[in-house]
């Protein structure tokens, strides 16, 4: 009787033992799979806010000039959202996601205030446009930025589960190796002029 016992006691911690590996892998494939999402989800929200740019022309002086331009996006306390049409404004981790967006012409005259986190705001000169029937309110311009000056007129911050919420625009960090920015506690995508004037031939 007592070794049946035994084998009993051996036999159970053996399935205890299988099922604790079985959950431990089942919950690092949920995280794994749940990163990946994190990832394609940030550059998927950049494919949506460059489908709704647009370029502009305006002639001064016989001169005609093109600007790119992007949607003001949801004001949404001190956090500006993705523009409106796009529905998602959380990320997996259920974060909200950061959007801003610069003009691509120098501007003094301002009809609106992004606010880009706590404590980053700034001035745009907006104009509704009408593309594919659709009118939004676009930025036409901003002060000159750090960011203006390379030709990115867009960043979209999606922050992490570690991330100290709320993330700020101006937390960005450039990278001369990658030529890229990137930010503590969150991903990050920029968007260009030229990608803008791309998607608007």
């Amino acid at each position: 009787m007592l070794p049946l016992l035994i084998s009993m006691l051996i036999m159970l911690s053996m399935i205890g033992i299988s099922a604790a590996a079985l959950f431990n892998s089942t919950q690092s494939l949920a995280t794994r799979v749940k990163s990946e999402e994190y990832v394609f989800e940030i550059k998927m929200l950049k494919k949506s806010v460059l489908a709704l740019s647009t370029t502009i022309t305006e002639t001064h002086d016989e001169i005609t000039t093109t600007y790119a331009a992007l949607p003001v996006g949801t004001p949404n306390g001190d956090m500006n959202l993705l523009p409106a049409p796009i529905m998602k404004k959380k990320n997996v981790y259920n974060r909200d996601i950061l959007y801003c967006p610069f003009g691509a012409k120098l501007s003094n005259t301002f009809t609106a205030t992004v606010n880009g986190g706590p404590t980053v705001s700034y001035g745009i000169e907006t104009r509704s446009l009408t593309k594919n029937n659709r009118t939004l309110d676009y930025v036409i311009g901003t002060a000159e930025t750090n960011f203006s000056k390379i030709g990115v007129l867009g960043v979209i911050i999606s922050p992490s589960y570690l991330a100290k919420e709320p993330l700020n625009c101006n937390d960005l960090i450039y990278s001369n190796e990658t030529g890229s920015f990137t930010i503590d506690g969150g991903r990050v995508e920029t968007i260009t002029a030229l990608e803008i004037e791309a998607v608007n031939l």
